[in-house]
């Protein structure tokens, strides 16, 4: 333990935000890694294995269904990126669950919130449309079926975080009008962000733990006897993730003075295990004594437990 701490020692301020930094980043991990489904489209994937409707179908029949390709989850809720190209599918089909093939039909599409609602305007910097059609206009089901991309120019976190549907509709009011299974909504609701969210990666063996702690040890002791240490190697220090082997280098040193820092960052676990050892031995003679002084009226001495 103290060989570790005298290395850390070692490190000017700058060199020890760069390990905290790279630690950071080093355990930082894209969520939409995290569940299946990621960058799919469920009903593009079922269009393959649907029958196809024989002839002509009658409207009172039909019905549509639309979906997005969704970018992934945050936190289990599907999202897509804002003004990033999003494709769209929609298919028509009988009340049978057929493609109907020949029922050609000229489609328009706007975005509402999940509950149906519209979506309230609200200025941007670049005075861009809420959606954006990226297809050729207008928009057609040929052979029973249409695909078309999209931008949506409006966040989740600027609308109380609410979720949006595209909702998808014949172009003929009286259509649409007469025959109210021909207006659909896309599934599953998404809400929408900027970029990619990312979330820390923290583990939890005895190792890592031991790790962290004496990188926030030495941030502390730094802190204490008033070294100034940037704000944000501070706040890393404070939630930094636990630290591997492989990602506890810091940023600016050789290959070989890396490699030195990581057999250290090894050697704390079995430091920290001997001193937990230590500690505990040291607090069972403690009771010990302390329940042989109640009895015979002595007292003893015994060395305090050591800080692992």
């Amino acid at each position: 333990g103290l060989d570790l701490v005298n290395e850390l020692t070692e490190l000017d301020d700058q060199q020890l935000q760069n390990l905290l930094n790279d630690i950071d980043d080093e355990n930082l991990v894209p969520s939409v890694a995290d569940e299946q489904g990621d960058s799919v489209n469920r009903l593009a994937q079922r269009i393959p294995s649907l029958p196809l409707a024989t002839g002509a179908v009658d409207t009172g029949r039909l019905r549509l269904e639309a979906s997005l390709t969704i970018r992934g989850y945050d936190e289990g809720v599907p999202y897509v990126l804002t003004d990033r190209k999003i494709d769209a599918e929609v298919v028509l089909l009988t009340d049978a669950g057929e493609i109907a093939t020949q029922s050609p039909m000229q489609l328009e599409v706007e975005i509402v919130y999940e509950d149906g609602l519209p979506v309230d305007e609200l200025a941007n910097a670049n005075n861009k449309p809420l959606l954006q059609l990226l297809s050729a206009q207008p928009l057609w089901i040929v052979s029973g079926h249409c695909r078309f991309e999209v931008k949506l120019h409006v966040l989740s976190s600027m609308r109380n975080n609410k979720k949006f549907r595209l909702r998808v509709f014949p172009a003929d009011a009286s259509m649409r009008n007469d025959w109210p299974a021909l207006k659909c909504e896309t599934e599953p609701p998404v809400k929408t962000l900027s970029k990619d969210p990312r979330k820390k990666k923290i583990g939890t063996d005895a190792a890592s733990r031991a790790q962290r702690r004496a990188l926030e040890d030495e941030m502390r002791r730094r802190q204490q006897a008033g070294v100034a240490v940037a704000a944000d190697a501070s706040a890393a220090a404070v939630g930094a993730p636990a630290v591997d082997a492989d990602s506890a280098a810091a940023g600016g040193e050789t290959d070989s003075e890396k490699e030195a820092l990581r057999a250290k960052l090894r050697e704390q676990e079995e430091r920290i295990r001997q001193l937990t050892e230590d500690n505990k031995r040291m607090v069972d003679e403690l009771q010990a004594k302390r329940r042989e002084e109640a009895a015979t009226g002595t007292s003893a001495t015994v060395p305090a437990p050591r800080d692992a």
